[in-house]
């Protein structure tokens, strides 16, 4: 996967709107799929913005059905942080 500008942008936003879901103290299920139409991101490109977010810690995935098909995220206290970050 290349990873540059408009990656990182798409996350940074991905990000955002996860933590504009609700972040609660102690973790909140966000469904990803809502967000991700609202982005109008395909399933591919939200699997490896997720995943990425995931490696960064920003994030902890949660599927229901495969590998691949996550239905909600937990932000972590670093993702909330960096969703803050101008």
């Amino acid at each position: 996967m290349i990873i540059g500008k408009d990656f990182n942008t798409k996350a940074k936003l991905l990000l955002s709107k996860i933590a504009e879901s609700g972040y609660e103290e102690g973790g909140k299920a966000v469904s990803v799929k809502p967000i991700c139409k609202e982005l109008k991101l395909d399933k591919t490109e939200a699997k490896n913005l997720l995943e990425y977010l995931e490696s960064k810690s920003c994030l902890v995935l949660h599927s229901y059905g495969g590998p691949y098909l996550y239905d909600e995220v937990y932000l972590t206290k670093k993702g909330l942080h960096k969703s803050q970050k101008k």
